[in-house]
């Protein structure tokens, strides 16, 4: 068990000694940084507690094959993610092997997304679904072509699946918004909760649990308060601090750690297959499937220059170009702070610490516009430029 999860043994190891003695609770939060295998323990554990045999990546029963499929019915998933950029680099994997490793990492990577709309998540509002549905449906017949069991999936088949799942999957995320999760989705999922399951226990999985609207934070603290037997709950956050101190003290926390560079080639090499071996993360890897991650850091380099009053030779229309596509402006605010960070480190600023502090402010009050209300990125690019920590 958990043997997909690199670089984690730290958390892996209080996780199954947790689980083996019978001493997880009900509500955990998994924390750390972005990519570092938060929701892949989370999927891990709730096949975990849905096992009758020994647990292992390759059980045979009924309940493992469907978690590894990300199929089962005990299992709920809310919450934005990095959709896109996982999903192409998942494809990119089909398109060097056909091997059922590359098989399940798609399955898989799609069912991240397609989860997030099962119809108990929506009741009473599918009329927000409008254009989706056609989508999903076209998605679940194509990731039933590519299930293994199928049987071998020739060069020219794997191709056009490649190219419909691609296709589909980014009309799901145009149509429907879930950079949050609103007060009727967390209702709903009381609801489910406390309905009778098809095995041992009902996971749910609440990734990137600081986008909640306020009024979702208060409904879930009620479900956390009074959790239904036989149901677990796994928050996950990159922003710890970002979550009410009543939710951070009704769960166990799991810290996870920032993978070196080692660690993160390692992931790359034995989830990814990586061949190149010239990303030094998988950041690095994700962003290469849209501008690239040296086109990113060229144009928060220059961001992180004029923000700090420095003058910078580069012309910012092309980064209001680039923003003409939403889903770059959180990697570019991301690498923003990170170079901001690394500067502040260094001391290679020749800026007050205020203004960094100023600054990093401005960075997550911009995410959280974004995440939660739908800002346009221009405006808030804008804002950062001429108001952010000066």
């Amino acid at each position: 068990m958990f043997e997909n999860i690199l670089d984690q043994e730290h958390v892996v190891s209080r996780l199954r000694e947790d689980l083996e003695n019978q001493r997880l609770p009900s509500s955990l939060l998994f924390f750390g940084p972005a990519l570092s295998g938060k929701l892949s323990a989370a999927l891990e554990l709730a096949r975990g507690l849905s096992c009758f045999r020994g647990r292992e990546w390759s059980c045979s029963c009924s309940d493992c094959r469907k978690h590894r499929t990300l199929t089962h019915p005990d299992l709920g998933m809310l919450g934005p993610r990095y959709f896109q950029q996982e999903m192409d680099a998942s494809l990119e994997v089909l398109r060097r092997s056909r091997k059922d490793f590359a098989r399940y990492l798609v399955i898989r990577g799609a069912r991240k997304l397609t989860r997030r709309f099962d119809p108990w998540i929506w009741e009473g509002e599918e009329s927000r679904l409008k254009g989706v549905r056609s989508s999903l449906d076209s998605l679940e017949e194509l990731l039933d072509e590519l299930d293994p069991a199928a049987g071998e999936l020739g060069e020219k088949r794997a191709e056009k699946i490649i190219s419909s799942i691609s296709k589909e999957s980014g009309s799901v995320l145009k149509a429907a918004n879930l950079s949050h999760i609103p007060i009727f989705m967390v209702r709903n999922l009381a609801y489910w909760a406390r309905t009778t399951g098809h095995g041992k226990a009902k996971i749910i999985i609440m990734e990137n649990a600081e986008a909640m609207m306020d009024s979702a934070r208060n409904a879930v603290l009620k479900i956390l308060e009074e959790p239904p037997t036989g149901v677990h709950f796994i928050l996950t956050t990159s922003k710890r601090a970002a979550l009410i101190q009543t939710i951070l003290s009704r769960v166990r926390p799991y810290a996870f750690k920032e993978r070196d560079t080692d660690g993160e080639r390692q992931v790359l090499d034995r989830i990814f297959r990586e061949p190149s071996g010239e990303f030094r993360s998988l950041r690095e890897y994700f962003l290469g499937f849209d501008l690239g991650a040296g086109e990113i850091r060229k144009h928060a380099e220059a961001l992180a220059d004029l923000v700090l009053g420095k003058d910078s030779q580069r012309d910012l229309s092309e980064v209001f170009s680039m923003l003409q596509k939403k889903e770059r402006f959180l990697p570019l605010l991301e690498e923003v702070e990170e170079i901001l960070r690394l500067r502040l480190r260094t001391k290679d600023s020749g800026a007050e610490l205020s203004r960094f502090e100023s600054l990093l402010d401005q960075l997550t009050r911009s995410r959280r516009m974004f995440e939660s209300y739908n800002q346009n990125p221009d405006l808030l690019l804008e804002g950062l430029l001429y108001g952010g920590g000066r």
